[in-house]
């Protein structure tokens, strides 16, 4: 700080100094063309003056000599004034010292009691100074101490990091290692992935314990009545490999449930006629049309139970009718007129319906007598279905199950596993699925359709 203050007065000291020489300057300046336009302006009135005694111009060496008696007499002249100046600054300066002198004198009597106790204040300083010396000497010993601690356990930190360098290289070597054996591996696993995806393409297994448990089988659907069956023959030999029962009264699933995830494999629930024990096995086909082909036969097989049940349902409603009584599953309808309603009837003129037509057959198969009243009211019971009225032998004759040929007969129809490769080459498959089903004739094809048309029960 006190440097800064004395830099400062230093500089302001100059600037000051700076400023008074160019005064100072300035002012010679000034003076010496002052002195000389005087000595101008007195050469040239010399020059032009008479002399009065004898009335010629003053001559030129006396001019010269005069110019030179008026310089030395102006030398003079400063000589003694810059002496005055002088002389006058060293009078300043005795006077200056004799007051000070004298202030001096006049101070030599102090209270001795008052530099006593600036000594004893510059002593409790000197001592408070020296505590805090001792202290930051005690402070630094420690402080070599502890650094001393520090620089060993660096030492002991730099051996123990020397060792896990090493052991992490000798872990980075395992690593690399490790690395490239995965790389291989992974290598081997890609190509047998391919390979794996190549053989499932080519619809192929590899594995010989998948292999044992493999069998290329034949499928039928079989019904008779109102039973099904799914049976499985053996492709070589035709003998039964195995059956699935279709359950009745629970749903299609428990017997046949096809896979989520594909719709060409199902698991079937085969069981052991003589035994009774059950188990559950994967079936598929190699082509999804067989396989739409086999789950439309199970739908329509399906959809026969459930329009048998409607037939016989109705065929229960309709006996129900004609003897007067109410049927279970009908309620009782009330078709009396309101209080307030009417009926309006519109005759025409014209003849009897056509003959042959609709209406005309319906109204002449319709009973004459007259619906006799129930106790909710007016109610018209209508006639039967023709269908209700055939012969008993007819139910007997009717299609159980889907793929039934006209005989109605348990025919099946087989889907049979092509096991030998094809002209273009292609590879056998090894998983077991079932070809399309066999080629029908238009005459099946009508007659199935007219029996699964039937209502009879």
């Amino acid at each position: 700080m006190l440097k800064g203050q004395l830099s400062s007065l230093h500089s302001r000291h100059s600037q000051q100094l700076a400023s008074l020489k160019a005064k100072v300057a300035e002012q010679e300046k000034q003076a010496t063309e002052m002195q000389t336009q005087y000595k101008t302006a007195l050469g040239t009135m010399l020059r032009k003056a008479f002399d009065p005694k004898t009335g010629k111009v003053i001559p030129a060496a006396t001019i010269t000599d005069l110019e030179q008696s008026l310089a030395m007499k102006e030398h003079a002249a400063d000589t003694a004034r810059f002496r005055v100046l002088h002389l006058r600054a060293k009078l300043q300066r005795v006077q200056d010292s004799q007051r000070e002198n004298g202030m001096k004198r006049s101070l030599h009597v102090v209270d001795f009691e008052h530099l006593k106790m600036e000594n004893a204040m510059l002593m409790n300083k000197i001592e408070v100074r020296g505590k805090q010396l001792l202290e930051a000497q005690q402070q630094s010993q420690a402080a070599v101490h502890v650094l001393a601690h520090v620089k060993q356990k660096l030492h002991l930190e730099e051996r123990r990091r020397a060792e896990l360098e090493a052991t992490l290289a000798v872990a980075q070597e395992k690593l690399r290692e490790r690395k490239e054996r995965g790389r291989l591996l992974k290598r081997q696993r890609e190509k047998r992935r391919l390979r794996k995806i190549k053989m499932q393409e080519a619809e192929l297994f590899e594995d010989p314990t998948l292999l044992a448990h493999f069998q290329d089988v034949t499928s039928s659907v079989v019904t008779s009545g109102d039973d099904c069956w799914i049976r499985l023959h053996d492709v070589t030999t035709g003998d039964m490999f195995a059956e699935c029962p279709i359950m009745k009264g629970k749903p299609l699933t428990s017997s046949v449930e096809p896979v989520v995830d594909s719709s060409r494999y199902f698991v079937l629930r085969v069981v052991d006629r003589d035994s009774g024990r059950h188990a559950f096995i994967g079936f598929g086909f190699r082509e999804r049309a067989h396989a739409s082909d086999f789950a439309a036969a199970l739908s329509d097989y399906q959809q026969y139970l459930k329009r048998s049940e409607e037939a016989a349902a109705m065929q229960q409603a309709f006996a129900a009718a004609e003897s007067g009584e109410q049927g279970p599953d009908l309620p009782t309808l009330d078709f009396s007129l309101k209080p307030g309603e009417t009926v309006s009837l519109k005759l025409s003129a014209k003849g009897p319906a056509a003959r042959g037509s609709f209406l005309g057959e319906r109204m002449v198969a319709m009973p004459t007598a007259e619906a006799s009243p129930s106790e909710s009211g007016a109610a018209m019971l209508l006639a039967p279905p023709p269908a209700a009225t055939a012969q008993p032998q007819a139910a007997a004759q009717t299609v159980s199950g889907p793929l039934n040929s006209p005989s109605n007969s348990a025919v099946e129809a087989e889907q049979k596993i092509t096991a030998k490769p094809d002209s273009e080459g292609d590879e056998k498959g090894d998983l077991s699925r079932a070809d399309g089903p066999n080629e029908r004739t238009p005459a099946e094809d009508s007659s199935i359709d007219e029996e699964f048309g039937s209502f009879v029960g």
